[in-house]
């Protein structure tokens, strides 16, 4: 009966790791933010997520190109729920992230906490299109 046991927590445990991985491949490349207010036109933000858990932001508007770097984790809950947390945006910007949707072609998070994990006021709704180079 130990037996049965151990190997469903062992069958869970790999299942919990395998889909983490499963979305790390997914976000994995670049993405272009789609801007939702008007006074967000004529600018373009790519952010490049890597394999090794950073994230590149390119921001581009009429007469400046702003480079940053910031890392990422992705924390799964299972079965389905995921959060992404960010640090080394701009202060702003960091903090906990509910993925709302992922797939081949669209990312949409929505910021639930700040890094400091205060819930108050961190609302913040991005939506991005996967760059085909």
């Amino acid at each position: 009966m130990c037996k049965v046991y151990f190997s469903l927590f062992f069958s869970i445990i790999v299942f919990i790791s395998c889909t983490k991985e499963k979305e790390q491949e997914k976000i994995t490349g670049s993405w272009s933010k789609v801007f939702l207010r008007a006074d967000e036109a004529g600018n373009t933000l790519i952010w490049t997520f890597d394999e090794n858990n950073n994230l590149y932001s390119t921001k581009y508007s009429s007469d400046t190109t702003i480079l940053d770097t910031a890392s990422f984790v992705i924390d799964k809950d299972f079965p389905s729920t995921f959060y992404i947390d960010f640090t080394g945006l701009k202060e702003e910007e960091d903090g906990r992230y509910q993925v709302i949707k992922l797939n081949k072609t669209i990312l949409v998070l929505e910021r639930i906490a700040y890094p400091d994990g205060k819930k108050e006021g961190a609302y913040l709704w991005k939506e991005f299109v996967k760059k085909t180079d």
